[in-house]
């Protein structure tokens, strides 16, 4: 859209420099330059503002992965320290066995 308008004030001004342009083309020219010049302003402004926005959504998106990785890592962690716990809790019902399995020294 902005191309598109810089390119219409080009080709106007164009138009109105050249030698077969007469004082009509030039003064319509003259009174299309200042809104023409506006929109493209408008224009450029309106591609500035979305540019800004697209870098703000990429840094939002960073730290959304970035968030997601930390939150995936400390699940991982969480759930190998659930494993961990839960063999320990085993082994402890295992070695209670055992013991409870043999004969104490009175027995023999």
């Amino acid at each position: 859209a902005l191309a598109e308008a810089e390119a219409a004030i080009a080709r106007e001004m164009r138009q109105a420099a050249s030698l077969d342009a007469g004082d009509l083309a030039v003064e319509a020219f003259g009174r299309w330059l200042g809104p023409a010049q506006a929109e493209t302003a408008r224009r450029r402004e309106a591609l500035e503002a979305a540019q800004a926005e697209s870098t703000r959504a990429r840094a939002v998106l960073a730290a959304a992965r970035a968030a997601l990785r930390a939150a995936e890592a400390l699940a991982e962690r969480q759930e190998a320290e659930r494993e961990a716990a839960a063999a320990r809790r085993e082994q402890g019902r295992l070695d209670e066995l055992g013991q409870t399995a043999r004969p104490g020294p009175q027995e023999e």
